[in-house]
């Protein structure tokens, strides 16, 4: 199918102003993209290649804006669109993933997945049409467009660096190295009136509890569900409290963890500040006996059998 070359402009224009507005969002909120990317199904080493993708699309961007290379740039943003297209799909369809992650830290721009595999298949023929029929322009680039392209390289791969890190990260310390529970930790021997517990759930003196703060797309939270389950299934605590920070980046995906894991608690979303004052990683159970916090337990969240003869001590 031919089109005119006025027409091509505009779709190549399309085409780059959609990398550039995907590329900023993943940018700001690095860390989001990368964890999306975990929820495909995609194992940790390889899902950190996704830092890279907000500098290569605001790249790519700009280059379809400016005309520069415009059959062989097509080109690329075809093999990219294909391939993220087919990412999530599998991420949907196997892993059970709602949010592709497209436009990162803007949620506005965030659409049901129907709406995102038909956004890409307009967007694949889009850039089908554009290999068909580049713009034609000089080989010339001006110097402007280089300091620009330049410039945002530059800042898109800093920025994606320092973002790719989440305030609050999931926790990957080798748990052979780490003590059971932290005799340092604050909030250990605490009385629940003297913690941010307090005004987040309710306490009786004769029961025992287990507060369980995560993140529900963190996939060693993931790993410690079914031992945080089985807590309650065996009798050695009478509730469990799951909590949430209520921030977008980790509420969007409680849906998501509630129809995989089926927890046997409700997950509670909770002020951000709240949970840093009770951690900075993810995940960490409290358990509480006397309306006291007895033993805590971050990283690799152990089975209730295995610690059978603690908890029946304490």
């Amino acid at each position: 199918m031919n089109i005119k070359p006025h027409h091509a402009k505009i779709v190549s224009f399309i085409l780059g102003v959609f990398f550039i507005v995907a590329g900023i969002g993943k940018m700001l909120e690095t860390h989001v993209f990368v964890t999306d990317i975990e929820s495909y199904g995609i194992p940790d080493k390889l899902s950190w290649i996704a830092i890279l993708v907000p500098t290569f699309e605001v790249m790519l961007g700009f280059l379809l804006i400016f005309f520069i290379q415009n059959k062989q740039t097509s080109l690329v943003s075809l093999v990219t669109m294909v391939l993220f297209t087919l990412g999530f799909a599998y991420g949907h369809f196997v892993s059970g993933a709602e949010d592709c992650g497209c436009f990162g830290a803007f949620e506005a721009l965030s659409t049901p997945p129907w709406v995102s595999f038909l956004r890409n298949f307009i967007l694949i023929a889009m850039s089908f049409l554009l290999f068909k029929n580049p713009v034609k322009n000089t080989n010339v680039i001006p110097q402007w467009q280089w300091a620009v392209m330049l410039v945002s390289l530059l800042v898109s791969g800093i920025y994606s660096g320092q973002t790719s890190v989440a305030p609050t990260t999931a926790n990957t310390s080798d748990a052979a190295s780490t003590p059971l529970t932290d005799p340092n930790d604050p909030l250990l021997n605490k009385n629940v009136s003297q913690t941010p517990l307090n005004d987040l759930a309710s306490f009786e003196q004769d029961k025992r509890y287990l507060v369980f703060i995560f993140s529900p797309s963190c996939p060693h939270c993931w790993d410690a569900t079914e031992n945080v389950k089985a807590f309650k299934e065996s009798g050695l605590v009478d509730e469990i409290y799951g909590m949430v920070s209520q921030e977008a980046i980790y509420a969007k995906d409680v849906p998501m963890y509630k129809e995989r894991f089926k927890p046997n608690f409700e997950v509670t979303l909770i002020p951000h500040n709240s949970l840093l004052q009770m951690t900075n990683a993810f995940p960490k159970i409290l358990f509480i006996k006397n309306n006291t916090v007895k033993y805590i337990m971050s990283s690799d969240i152990k089975s209730p059998w295995t610690m059978y003869q603690m908890l029946m001590t304490m």
